[in-house]
C-alpha cells in the first residue's frame, strides 16, 4: 500500500512537470518554484514511506519474539469463561461512595459545645446505590463523625413508572419540605444549616422513616413545570427541632408544590410552598401545623459565571400551653408568641469557574425557650468565600456573627474542607 503511495505521488510529480514542460516562457520563474515546492514534496513522501517501513519491521520482530516466547498465554488474558463470569458480577456490584465533610470553628462562646473552637470531621458519609431491576433503586447513606454516633442518614427504595410521572419513595429518607432540609450539609453553599430549619426541624433538617410520592402535573406549557409531593413520616423532630414532640408513635404528614419556571435561556426562578402536621405530645392529637415558602432565582451571566438568590421562610401554628406553664418534658416555658416565625435570605455569586463568594441573613423567632430571655427571637449575618478545587473537592471560608435571645453577640469563623470519592447522587456543587 506504501509503495502504491509512492508510485502515485510520482504519478502527481510527472503531470505537474509535464505542465510545467508546455508553460509558457513568461511565467518560467514560476514554474521552477512550483518545481522546487514538488521536490520537497517527494523528498518528504520518501522520508514517510521510509519511516513507516522502520516501523513495520519492528512490529514483525515483536509478533517473532512472541511466538518463540515460552509464556503460556493464559497468563495473559483470563479463559473466556472467566472473564464473562466477572463482567457479570460487575453489574451487580453497587455504586459506592466517600464523602468527607471536615469544619473548623472559632468562636467567642466559652461553651464546650460539639465542634467549638477546634477542627472536626462532621460527617463522613458512605453512600451506596444500585438499581434493584428496571423498576427501582436502593440507596443508603451512612454517616460517621468524631461529633457523635454512627447514624443511617438514609435507606430508601425508589419506584418509578407510575402514572403521571410519578416516582414512590419508601425507607428512611429526607423528605422533600422547603429547599436545605432536604439536602445533606456537603451540598450546602454555605457551612451551617439556617437558623430557622435548625430551631424549627432539626440541626440537619429532618431526616425520617416513611414514604412520599411526587407526581408531575400535566401543562402545556414546556417552559413551566409543577411538581407536588405528599408524604407521610414517623413522628418527632430532627435532633434540636422543636417544631413536633418527641412521639414516633403519631405520624407526620407532609406535602410540597415545586413550580419551576424558566424566564430565558439563562434565567430560571423556583417557588415552592411545603405543608407539615404532626403532634406535641403522646396522646392522639394533631396539634401542631407549619408552612413553608421557599424562593430560588438563578441566573447565568456566563457559562462560568452564575448568581443565585434564595430564601425561606417558614410560620408554626401550635396549640400550645400558656405562657407561664412550663413543659415537663424540657423543662421549658414557651414563648408567647402565637404564630412564632423565620427566615433566611441568601446570595450566592460564583464569579469565576472556580471562586464563588455569598452572604446569607437568619432571623428566627424560637418555639421553646428558658422564661427570663432578653430578646424574642435572633439573628445571624454570614459572608463566605468558597474555592471550588475541582468536582470532588472544594473548600469555603465564612464569617458569622450571631445574636442569640439572650442578646450576646458571638463573632465565628469557619473553615470548612468537603472531598469526595467515588460514585454518590449528591456530587459536590
Amino acid at each position: 500500500m506504501r509503495i502504491s503511495r509512492f508510485a502515485a505521488a510520482c504519478v502527481f510529480v510527472a503531470c505537474q512537470l509535464s505542465q510545467i514542460a508546455h508553460a509558457e516562457s513568461s511565467d518560467l520563474s514560476s514554474l521552477q518554484k512550483s518545481v522546487e515546492e514538488m521536490k520537497i514534496m517527494l523528498q518528504s513522501l520518501q522520508t514517510t514511506v521510509s519511516r513507516q517501513q522502520g516501523e513495520i519491521e519492528k512490529l514483525r520482530y515483536e509478533n517473532e519474539s512472541l511466538k518463540s516466547s515460552n509464556v503460556p498465554q493464559e497468563v495473559h488474558s483470563l479463559p473466556p469463561a472467566q472473564s464473562s463470569g466477572s463482567s457479570k458480577q460487575a453489574q451487580y456490584l453497587p455504586d459506592i461512595g466517600v464523602v468527607a465533610d471536615v469544619v473548623g470553628l472559632s468562636s467567642e462562646s466559652r461553651d464546650d459545645e460539639e465542634g467549638n473552637d477546634r477542627f472536626s470531621v462532621r460527617d463522613f458519609e458512605i453512600v451506596f446505590g444500585h438499581d434493584i431491576d428496571p423498576y427501582s433503586r436502593l440507596d443508603a447513606t451512612v454517616v460517621f463523625s468524631d461529633e457523635e454516633d454512627p447514624e443511617l442518614e438514609e435507606a430508601y427504595a425508589s419506584f418509578w413508572d407510575f402514572p403521571f410521572d410519578s416516582q414512590l419513595r419508601f425507607g428512611r429518607l429526607k423528605p422533600k419540605v422547603g429547599i436545605v432540609s432536604a439536602m445533606h450539609r456537603d451540598s450546602l453553599d454555605t457551612v451551617d444549616v439556617p437558623l430557622v430549619i435548625q430551631r424549627y426541624l432539626g440541626a440537619e433538617g429532618l431526616s425520617k422513616t416513611g414514604a412520599d410520592v411526587t407526581g408531575y402535573v400535566p401543562l402545556p406549557f414546556d417552559s413551566f413545570t409543577q411538581a407536588l409531593t405528599f408524604g407521610v413520616l414517623e413522628g418527632g423532630n430532627g435532633e434540636e427541632g422543636q417544631l413536633f414532640g418527641e412521639t414516633k408513635r403519631i405520624p407526620t404528614f407532609y406535602a410540597r408544590l415545586k413550580n419551576a419556571v424558566d424566564v430565558s435561556d439563562e434565567t430560571s426562578v423556583d417557588l415552592g410552598a411545603s405543608w407539615l402536621n404532626g403532634s406535641i405530645d403522646d396522646d392522639s392529637g394533631r396539634e401542631a401545623n407549619s408552612v413553608g415558602l421557599d424562593f430560588t432565582l438563578t441566573h447565568f451571566v456566563s457559562p462560568t459565571q452564575k448568581l443565585k438568590l434564595q430564601s425561606e421562610a417558614f410560620i408554626v401554628d401550635r396549640d400550645l400551653p400558656g405562657a407561664s406553664e412550663e413543659s415537663e418534658e424540657e423543662d421549658l416555658t414557651y414563648l408567647s408568641h402565637d404564630n412564632p416565625w423565620g427566615y433566611y435570605v441568601l446570595a450566592d455569586y460564583r464569579f469565576d469557574e472556580r471562586w464563588g463568594v455569598g452572604s446569607r441573613w437568619d432571623w428566627v423567632e424560637p418555639i421553646a425557650t428558658e422564661l427570663d430571655v432578653e430578646r424574642d427571637h435572633e439573628n445571624a449575618l454570614s459572608t463566605y468565600l468558597t474555592f471550588y478545587q475541582s468536582e470532588f473537592a472544594r473548600w469555603r471560608f465564612q464569617y458569622q456573627r450571631a445574636e442569640g435571645i439572650d442578646d450576646v453577640s458571638d463573632n465565628r469563623f469557619f473553615l470548612q474542607g468537603t472531598f469526595a470519592i467515588g460514585t454518590h447522587k449528591h456530587q459536590i456543587q
